[in-house]
């Protein structure tokens, strides 16, 4: 994944009861804004492992890619970021499709 910069192009499911279902309660204009806000911030949290608060040689496990550090958390956010941003392109153009959009 990190070699390819991101997510590879197939569907995962993931057991609920560890991912549960987003809610769909807001709008798509509030949740525009809310992918703008973090784009701006992914990038501002970059630097040095010292500037982003990691402990040297600390790592944090994560629930589906196990230990990972504070580099390697701040690339998956990244990673993740992109893969709603191409889920969203998906959805759009399928949408557009159906003439819902």
């Amino acid at each position: 994944m990190r070699a390819r910069g991101g997510f590879p192009d197939i569907r995962v499911r993931l057991p609920e009861e560890q991912f549960p279902p987003p809610s769909n309660s807001r709008s798509r204009d509030e949740l525009q804004q809310g992918l703008e806000e973090l784009a701006g911030r992914i990038p501002a949290a970059g630097g040095s492992d010292g500037d982003i608060g990691a402990a040297p040689g600390g790592r944090i496990e994560h629930g589906w890619f196990g230990w990972l550090d504070a580099r390697e958390w701040l690339e998956l956010a990244g990673m993740h970021f992109r893969h709603h941003l191409r889920q969203q392109r998906e959805l759009e153009q399928f949408l557009s499709k159906e003439g819902s959009l």
